[in-house]
């Protein structure tokens, strides 16, 4: 799941005008990097709701976007890390996280999907 993940991120990134990135599109595979990842997560989607927001100001086809992913995708690395915490607290939280990232995923796919519409 986290390779297809990655993959539409990457995806996004190589979608958006370089000038308008805030990250390379290879930086999303840092995912893989643990423990270096929990960490890692947080700046790759901030990163990448900064280089849509930077986009629609140039970017037309971004003109109906209002959000960028930052909270679904803040949420999710948040809930992420909590998710190690024992018992229903954890549990909680790793549901939560899993919720979170599947709605970033979509969000995300339905952006790329509009800037590769010709």
């Amino acid at each position: 799941m986290v390779a297809f993940y990655c993959r539409t991120l990457q995806k996004c990134l190589t979608l958006i005008n370089p000038v308008n990135r805030k990250a390379k599109p290879t930086s999303v595979w840092y995912m893989f990097a643990i423990p270096f990842n929990f960490i890692e997560d947080f700046f790759i989607v901030i990163n990448i709701a900064n280089s849509i927001e930077e986009e629609k100001k140039a970017n037309r086809k971004l003109k109906t976007i209002s959000d960028f992913g930052m909270v679904s995708g803040i949420g999710w690395s948040i809930a992420q890390v909590l998710s190690f915490i024992p018992n229903i607290v954890g549990q909680t939280a790793g549901l939560i996280g899993m919720i979170l990232v599947v709605y970033h995923w979509v969000q995300i796919a339905k952006i790329n999907k509009l800037l590769n519409e010709r």
